[in-house]
């Protein structure tokens, strides 16, 4: 796009990062204007808010390096990475699909439930 300068994932980062931060900011601003008594709705919108920023960042990521081939994503494996890089990788996936658990909860099951079904998945992942 705009002759080779941004790509659909720059784009993407871009719109993702500056909306969802918008709204990330604005659904906190609302909670805190309802205090305890906020909506589980509101709360939803929220961590909606949030995984978008992430998702964004995940495409500024993606992008940056200038794509994910299959010797890149090996490398990433516990089993070949670092244990930092491996601590991050499953840091940053947890924390960018921690709205499932959020959702599961909001729906009336156990936190601890929903977080087990998380961490195992994200182990197995």
């Amino acid at each position: 796009f705009f002759g080779g300068t941004w790509t659909s994932h720059g784009l993407c980062c871009l719109g993702d990062v500056l909306l969802g931060g918008w709204l990330t900011y604005s659904n906190f601003l609302r909670i805190q204007l309802a205090g305890v008594r906020s909506s589980p709705a509101l709360q939803l919108g929220l961590a909606v808010s949030v995984f978008n920023v992430l998702h964004g960042l995940a495409h500024g990521f993606i992008g940056g390096i200038g794509g994910l081939d299959a010797d890149f994503l090996a490398s990433l494996r516990p089993s070949h990475a670092p244990w930092y890089i491996t601590l991050s990788c499953f840091l940053g996936l947890a924390s960018f699909l921690a709205i499932g658990p959020f959702i599961g909860h909001m729906h009336g099951v156990p936190i601890v439930l929903s977080i087990m079904i998380h961490l195992s998945s994200m182990l197995a992942f």
